[in-house]
């Protein structure tokens, strides 16, 4: 074993935990913006099936604002 090892051995160990974590925020942020659309989705149906009187458009998207 060459000293080079122990100069190369821990570089490949950094690029990988880097390239990880580049990875994981993206997969991260990926799953937030799914989560984001689906609770949208959800809120949409939401108000159409409920009757007008009861709540109207602008007070729901108010309180997935709020939420947010």
């Amino acid at each position: 074993m060459t000293t080079s090892h122990i100069f190369f051995i821990p570089m490949m160990l950094l690029i990988g935990a880097v390239l990880g974590w580049i990875q994981g925020r993206k997969a991260l942020l990926a799953e937030q913006a799914e989560q984001e659309a689906a609770q949208q989705r959800k809120a949409a149906r939401r108000l159409a099936r409920e009757p007008k009187d009861q709540r109207s458009a602008a007070d729901e998207m108010a309180k997935m604002e709020a939420t947010q």
